[in-house]
């Protein structure tokens, strides 16, 4: 049920996109693929600035449940956090208020035009493009890299091998969501490129 509700809610941003810029006859189809890599790379800024963004794996999801519900959250949680300093915090001036409540405003729209607009056609973008990070994420592969003298150095790590202090864990297990945006917006400029052709 949740499958057949994104695909739902695309047809009728379809027919909503197709009415509202009648005159210019782009598809959502056709916004999306031009707009998906700066959408991805929005999405990446994010996530840097939320640091645990890649530990949402709900994002690169195959089940539809399990990607509605992390995208809900996803497009919740810097509400609830702002609605939260809002209540907390003491010594507010009322310029801070006024300048402020425009600025959340058109967060709150973005954030929910996201999800409706951009979320459920990025579901079956990711389907395809986080299989990569999909199959990262159930894998026991462990790779250490380090950098010695401005050389970089990479060994494969048995499993029983306790993690080492030294270097960084180099599997890419750790950012599925960024790697699905890599895909997703190389994905995205190949197929506006073939569009052009």
């Amino acid at each position: 049920m949740p499958f057949l509700a994104l695909a739902a809610i695309c047809f009728l941003n379809s027919l909503i996109i197709q009415k509202v810029f009648s005159v210019s006859r782009r598809s959502y189809l056709d916004w999306y693929i031009s707009t998906g890599p700066f959408i991805g790379l929005a999405l990446a800024a994010f996530g840097a600035a939320w640091k645990e963004l890649d530990k949402n794996i709900g994002l690169v999801s195959a089940n539809p449940r399990t990607y509605i519900i992390a995208c809900s959250k996803l497009a919740g949680l810097p509400m609830f956090a702002l609605g939260g300093h809002f209540k907390n915090t003491t010594g507010m001036n009322l310029w801070d208020i006024v300048a402020s409540i425009p600025l959340i405003t058109m967060f709150i729209v973005a954030s929910f035009a996201w999800l409706v607009l951009i979320a459920p056609l990025q579901y079956f973008l990711f389907l395809v493009c986080a299989a990569p990070s999909r199959i990262v994420l159930r894998s026991k592969y462990r790779l250490r890299a380090h950098i010695e003298d401005q050389i970089l150095y990479y060994s494969e790590l048995r499993p029983e091998t306790p993690e080492p202090t030294a270097g960084w864990d180099a599997s890419m297990r750790g950012k599925p969501v960024t790697m699905a945006n890599a895909f997703g917006a190389l994905v995205l400029v190949l197929i506006g490129y073939l569009q052009v052709l």
